[in-house]
């Protein structure tokens, strides 16, 4: 029998599963390998621990909780079973690099850092509606892999190993408080709580220093809400869930949050009406025109729902034009004079190209009111009217368009 110490390198698990490449020995003689799937040859990701160990009623719970959730932002697990002395649990394996790794030498810019951790929450949101937390949420755990998504490592499995046993509810907490981590990691670089290779964050007065204290350039949204979920999670506002979480940054990155699910059948009945088709000539596509009956009636075909007489369409407003158009000259618009018209495009008909009329700006001339006296010479008035005579033909005895001439600057004395 083979023994956790006993196998190495090169060693078969259950005869399918070699081990290549030992990446991490963990708490209590519990080891992370990179294995090759004989039977599928891809690459998978073993954690291994000895059968004996008080761990491992839990762990193979936890790999079944894992594999009932699915999610296109979960390594999956696909195999677990206490074999030869040896307890272990087959997850999928990722290609990318690590949020550790990510910050190792600067942090991440604003928005990417957002990106990423809504990301995370939104892997969260459809467990933790399940009940299900991951439990160990650190910045080694969360991968971006070559394709740009992010995936998550060791969902409910990597807390057993690590002997960090928490209720349900507890587990749910800590993945929101995590949540603000992994915001405060990409932002500044540091981890405002122990158990990872990222630096710690710096305190003052036993509370975490704000974003924008330790880097320059943050968003004031994303310093406001790492603040409020570090340092004063109770405060009325606060995120208190994966959902609220994943809403708060989808805000700041000006994208839809999450909303409720919406019945979409209901959606379409309720925006689509019955239009009866059986009068359409849809054999001349030149006729512009609805006929209430056909050309030449015929035989129905068959439908396979709906009445028989009726399909359903989207209610959209028709446009009727008058005369026949076609789909090598399609009506095109024009304004003239604020009204529509609609036209016929004669581009392809044979003939000269008809001139196209431009619309004629509104009559706005300068019009001068002269009032006439028998005792004196006209008083010109200094201001423009933009209106019609008619208008304000009562207020002056003698009105006509004159050009405009300035009136001869007074000379005081």
């Amino acid at each position: 029998m083979a023994t956790e110490s006993a196998i190495g390198r090169g060693s078969v698990l259950a005869g399918r599963y070699e081990l290549l490449d030992l990446l991490d020995q963990g708490s209590a003689n519990a080891r992370f390998w990179r294995a090759c799937d004989l039977v599928l040859q891809r690459d998978v990701a073993l954690h291994v621990i000895e059968a004996g160990d008080d761990r491992t009623p839990s762990l193979m719970a936890a790999a079944r909780a894992s594999a009932s959730v699915a999610g296109l932002h979960l390594l999956r697990v696909l195999d677990a079973a206490v074999e030869d002395d040896i307890a272990y649990v087959v997850a999928e394996w990722g290609r990318g690099v690590s949020l550790d790794r990510l910050v190792i030498e600067h942090p991440l810019p604003a928005r990417k850092a957002a990106w990423m951790v809504r990301e995370v929450a939104d892997a969260l949101v459809d467990t933790h509606r399940a009940g299900l937390g991951h439990g160990r949420l650190i910045p080694e755990n969360v991968l971006v892999n070559d394709n740009g998504a992010v995936k998550l490592i060791g969902f409910a499995v990597d807390k057993v190993l690590h002997n960090q046993s928490r209720s349900a509810e507890q587990d749910l907490a800590a993945d929101v408080d995590a949540l603000a981590g992994l915001l405060y990691a990409g932002l500044t670089g540091a981890w405002p709580s122990g158990s990872s290779a990222v630096p710690a964050a710096t305190r003052e007065h036993g509370k975490v220093l704000r974003p924008r204290r330790t880097r320059a350039g943050v968003p004031r949204e994303l310093d406001v809400l790492c603040d409020a979920m570090l340092n004063r999670p109770d405060a009325p506002g606060t995120p208190a869930t994966a959902m609220e979480v994943r809403a708060a940054l989808s805000d700041f990155l000006g994208e839809a949050a999450a909303l409720p699910a919406v019945d979409r059948a209901a959606l379409v009945e309720e925006n689509t009406v019955a239009i009866d088709m059986s009068g359409l000539n849809l054999d001349d596509p030149d006729d512009g025109t609805i006929p209430t009956q056909a050309a030449s009636p015929g035989p129905i075909p068959e439908q396979t729902s709906g009445s028989p007489e009726s399909t359903v369409l989207p209610a959209v407003p028709l446009l009727r034009t008058q005369g026949p158009t076609s789909s090598r000259n399609p009506p095109h618009e024009s304004h003239e004079h604020g009204r529509l018209r609609t036209t016929k495009n004669t581009r392809s008909s044979p003939g000269p190209m008809p001139r196209p009329r431009t619309a004629r700006p509104p009559d706005r001339k300068r019009w001068l009111c002269c009032a006439s006296s028998a005792s004196s010479q006209p008083d010109w008035c200094s201001w423009p009217l933009w209106s019609s005579p008619s208008t304000w033909g009562a207020t002056a005895t003698t009105i006509r368009p004159v050009p405009w001439t300035r009136p001869p600057r007074r000379i005081r004395r």
